[in-house]
């Protein structure tokens, strides 16, 4: 008789596959991408590669005949499809996870737009060559909250506008780290930290004169501290010159608006997605994922 385990592998995994679509070369033609995986999951009967990697329109989806669900560990996959739609799959045991797998992609996208696919394109080249930078190392609902987030802020003649960023923060005196994260030529030297007092002012700017336009990783701390510890968890943000708020912004505003209705997948997810995005919006590559 058949274990547990080799029993959820032969269901899990499906004998036969549905055609795949295929591109006019006769390639399958890529429908979305992996955002994040837990556990050991298939394509079409193939082990998926891992964060970032393509799936092509109607492959289906699958655990490994391998999966042990004596471990109690939850195994879940977050896709993105190239419209900007997400599909989240997860079980923890073989009673979930015969209902729910195997699962087959869609054969089509829904609402097709050109610039939304060249951007997921493009996001999903950076995550799969370098998953672990866009990883947040601060776990949500561990340690300090989250009073920061991605975002691009404006620098004009020495001043950053951190008013609108901030509105999540309390009023206080701050000390604001920010550690240059860009890309090859994009990168410079860290700037000093920026110590201020903030007041909840929307239009608020602060001394930015020594500061320089790239993407950088920011940490706000009190400014009265001995201690060090972080008031929010860390985030992303691009620098951005007068000359080029206004396109980052709405490039970024792109991202933003694509993932807002996310439910499905968990906020440390859609913020590696986020980061992909700022990254991509700092130093753009092709869709293609060619070199910059």
């Amino acid at each position: 008789m058949l274990g547990c385990a080799a029993c959820a592998g032969l269901i899990l995994t499906a004998l036969s596959w549905p055609a795949v679509c295929q591109s006019k070369s006769g390639e399958a033609r890529e429908i979305g991408f992996v955002l994040h995986m837990d556990g050991a999951w298939l394509a079409n009967g193939k082990p998926i590669a891992g964060v970032g990697a393509g799936l092509a329109a109607k492959s289906v989806i699958s655990l490994s005949p391998a999966t042990d669900f004596r471990s109690g560990q939850k195994y879940k996959l977050d896709i993105v499809l190239l419209d900007s739609r997400p599909i989240a799959l997860d079980c923890a045991s073989f009673e979930t996870c015969r209902t729910r797998l195997p699962y087959t992609l869609p054969d089509s996208l829904v609402a097709r737009s050109s610039v939304l696919e060249r951007l997921h394109q493009a996001v999903q080249h950076l995550l799969f060559g370098e998953p672990e930078r866009y990883i947040s190392a601060i776990s949500r609902g561990a340690g300090a909250p989250q009073q920061i987030k991605e975002g691009v802020l404006l620098l004009d003649r020495g001043r950053l506008a951190i008013g609108a960023w901030f509105q999540g923060v309390e009023p206080g005196a701050y000390t604001l780290a920010l550690v240059n994260i860009g890309r090859e030529n994009q990168s410079t030297a860290n700037p000093a930290p920026l110590t201020f007092e903030w007041r909840g002012d929307r239009a608020a700017t602060v001394d930015g004169k020594d500061l320089a336009p790239g993407l950088y990783e920011a940490r706000l701390l009190p400014a009265r501290s001995v201690l060090n510890q972080p008031v929010s968890q860390d985030a992303w943000v691009l620098v951005a010159a007068a000359g080029a708020y206004e396109k980052d912004a709405a490039a970024y505003g792109e991202c933003t608006a694509s993932s807002a209705n996310w439910k499905q997948i968990d906020p440390p997810e859609v913020e590696t997605f986020l980061r992909a995005c700022l990254d991509q919006v700092a130093a753009p590559v092709p869709a293609d994922g060619t070199a910059r």
